[in-house]
């Protein structure tokens, strides 16, 4: 099934043709996609393209800027399919259904008219360029220091926690999502991926993700 990343930018940053001007370009790119399209970033979805807003047919309108609403607006090529936190979501008179993404170096990225939103804010999205083409490298680095973790933990006789954090650290380090600090936290997160990790062979990624969230929010 194609994602919005399968499309190519229909109408481009700058753009200066009717409705807009040199004096009042485009100020995002836009993709137009079948209405439905699911708008991918690494292995999450955070909405369907849509028409919701003000919006002449079924597109995701991408503009991104320094400022939280991305109105201090920037060339959104290279944030394009960016992971970072979702910082909002919501429905807005021009946007129609949105998701805003702030990314590591503190740009927003706004996906506008959008026809769902499935994601919230809070949600950490991870980015996309980690996963293009190296989903199953990915989970498999990913068992190689769970493995390396607890060899290294083991021939030190280290304590439990000592393990525990060693493989915290390295699922943190092969998702590419943020260590968990808290100490108890980061042993329930990783209690939970070692209960799963024999029932769940090649999706280390995926449940890393899900349970880092999960346990980020308690």
């Amino acid at each position: 099934m194609k994602t919005l990343k399968d499309y190519p930018v229909s109408y481009p940053y700058g753009a200066t043709s009717y409705p807009y001007s040199a004096s009042s370009p485009h100020r995002g790119d836009d993709i137009a996609a079948p209405s439905g399209t699911p708008i991918v970033i690494g292995i999450t979805t955070i909405g369907l393209v849509g028409s919701t807003g003000l919006s002449s047919g079924p597109h995701t309108h991408i503009q991104a800027g320094t400022d939280a609403w991305a109105q201090q607006t920037v060339d959104p090529a290279k944030y394009l399919f960016k992971g970072g936190t979702v910082t909002q979501t919501g429905t807005a008179s021009e946007w129609g259904k949105y998701v805003i993404i702030k990314t590591a170096d503190g740009t927003n990225v706004v996906y506008a008219h959008l026809s769902k939103i499935s994601t919230r804010a809070g949600k950490v999205i991870g980015d996309t360029d980690m996963y293009k083409g190296k989903t199953a490298k990915q989970w498999y680095d990913l068992s190689i220091q769970l493995e390396k973790a607890e060899k290294r933990a083991l021939k030190a006789a280290s304590t439990r926690y000592g393990y525990l954090n060693d493989v915290a650290v390295a699922a943190s380090t092969a998702s590419g999502l943020p260590l968990i600090k808290n100490p108890d936290q980061r042993l329930k997160i990783v209690q939970q991926i070692e209960s799963v990790a024999d029932s769940n062979k090649g999706k280390y990624v995926e449940v890393t993700e899900t349970l880092f969230t999960k346990v980020g929010e308690q």
